[in-house]
């Protein structure tokens, strides 16, 4: 278990280095529109990694659904009225006409992709799901995994970043 642990913050220390590296959805974004789509046919919510994936790259439709998908991994409306005061209060302390704070700008940051890529992971796996979306889900991880790598890329971290999840996958593998 040492090992893994050890890889792991040295992997977290590499993405928190790089925290606000813009991560541009290429890949993943049609991944991203599929799955809503095809939700929509089936008359589903789509899963909440593609809604909180949704709200950074199509900016929030609502503040209040992004700040609550994201603290409370519920929609505002099916929040509690207590919980929804939390929520109200917090993004009336971020908004600022003035000088938006950017977690509440359209964009998605290198922190927050990798946060996103490991939410997919776990919703790959979820039967609550029907098999199409789960395909679809496996698709949108791909295609956030480029996504990552190719921001590194950009950013000049890639050979770092690539090292640190190499060797997390190694001793996560050596585990089993």
């Amino acid at each position: 278990m040492a090992p893994v642990i050890t890889e792991m913050e040295s992997l977290n220390k590499v993405i928190d280095d790089h925290a606000h590296s813009s991560v541009p959805p290429d890949f993943s974004a049609p991944s991203a529109r599929l799955i809503v789509r095809r939700s929509e046919t089936l008359k589903i919510k789509p899963p909440l990694v593609i809604r909180r994936f949704q709200d950074r790259v199509m900016g929030p439709g609502s503040p209040e659904d992004k700040i609550s998908r994201d603290f409370y991994r519920r929609d505002f409306r099916e929040l509690k009225p207590e919980k929804q005061s939390e929520v109200q209060s917090l993004h009336s302390k971020l908004s600022n006409p003035a000088t938006p704070h950017p977690y509440l700008s359209k964009g998605l940051t290198f922190t927050e992709a990798w946060h996103l890529l490991t939410e997919g992971y776990a919703a790959e796996n979820d039967k609550k799901y029907p098999q199409e979306i789960r395909a679809a889900l496996s698709d949108f991880c791909r295609g956030l995994e480029k996504d990552i790598g190719e921001a590194a890329k950009a950013g000049e971290f890639f050979d770092e970043f690539s090292k640190a999840d190499k060797a997390l996958r190694a001793a996560v593998e050596a585990r089993r």
